[in-house]
């Protein structure tokens, strides 16, 4: 960890994007030092010190790998309410509401071609004791949720919300919103309390769900947002079934739409089935079709596709864009 020597002073003035102060615990004021990378790499680094009235202490460091910015909270649309509520001033919060201040960044991944999934992720970084700093969704695998309006649930009080994206095609994820709830020390994951929460993102999701090429990840989130929270399995179906009821328009000079046609036909088949068996519904995602037909490019459209419709009933059901 660096020192506050003479060296390191002269790097503060020629390096730091800026500094900023609080109050934290023990009465302590507490500086955090953003630096900018003088090397070009634009590397990340993070100095946090504590005054304790006679001298300061550099008490926390950190160094990405990549680029960060810190979270201005007064420069984001929060509302007086989540403002007061989760201690919001500057570049300083309470999220957790347990009366200790955090200094958030963004963390990027450094990748120069990629999507929300992979191109970094917030460190929320807590003063817990006056020595003592942690990254308090370091525990978790899904991504804290800084819009406005998910740090406080109305509904679902003393929860916030964190995304987690699912794969379902070659660079291709959904989005669906978790709960999550602060307990002692960590936050952790409450969304099973919480049915109706994902019934009402299983609405939206098959609202913007217009336009079956572009927006079938969203057709796929419903089924496995039911299957997971156990919601009603018709309710799911009918959202399913109007999310994707659109066919893909195929032209000649379209060729590429067939495919995504062809998942249309089988997935809609694949969970009317489903519901009628009694069973769970399948996931099937354009990502199985693309792996399907990759592995056996050389055959005819109808052979590639073959596997997928067993078990379909083709009278009954159109799979006409498979063949």
């Amino acid at each position: 960890m660096a020192q506050f020597n003479h060296s390191f002073w002269d790097t503060l003035r020629k390096d730091a994007v800026f500094s900023t102060w609080t109050r934290g615990p023990g009465g302590n004021l507490y500086a955090a030092y953003l630096l900018a990378d003088s090397n070009g790499r634009g590397t990340c680094h993070l100095y946090i010190s504590r005054w304790d009235g006679y001298k300061q202490k550099l008490v926390f460091s950190y160094d990405g790998d990549a680029g960060c910015e810190a979270m201005n909270w007064d420069l984001e649309q929060f509302s007086t309410q989540e403002k007061d509520v989760l201690s919001l001033d500057g570049f300083w919060s309470d999220i957790n509401q347990n009366g200790l201040p955090e200094f958030t960044i963004y963390q990027y991944s450094g990748c120069q071609a990629c999507n929300e999934v992979n191109s970094g992720r917030m460190k929320v970084f807590e003063i817990q004791a006056p020595d003592q700093l942690v990254d308090i969704v370091s525990n978790t695998t899904d991504q804290i949720n800084f819009a406005p309006g998910a740090l406080i649930q109305s509904v679902y009080p003393f929860t916030i919300s964190m995304v987690r994206y699912t794969y379902y095609d070659i660079n291709a994820y959904y989005a669906v919103k978790r709960l999550y709830s602060w307990q002692t020390d960590r936050y952790i994951e409450v969304s099973a309390r919480y049915p109706e929460f994902f019934r009402q993102q299983a609405k939206a999701l098959a609202a913007g769900s217009k336009d079956a090429y572009r927006h079938f990840g969203n057709a796929v989130a419903i089924l496995a947002l039911y299957n997971e929270f156990n919601l009603p399995q018709k309710q799911g179906l009918d959202l399913f079934l109007a999310s994707t009821e659109r066919p893909v328009i195929l032209t000649p000079e379209r060729g590429l739409f067939k495919f995504y046609e062809c998942w249309r036909q089988l997935a809609r088949a694949y969970a009317q089935t489903d519901y009628e068996q009694h069973m769970p519904f399948r996931n099937l995602t354009t990502g199985d079709l693309t792996d399907a037909t990759n592995q056996s490019h050389t055959m005819a459209w109808a052979d590639q596709t073959k596997s997928l419709r067993a078990g379909i009933d083709e009278k009954r059901f159109d799979v006409s864009a498979c063949k």
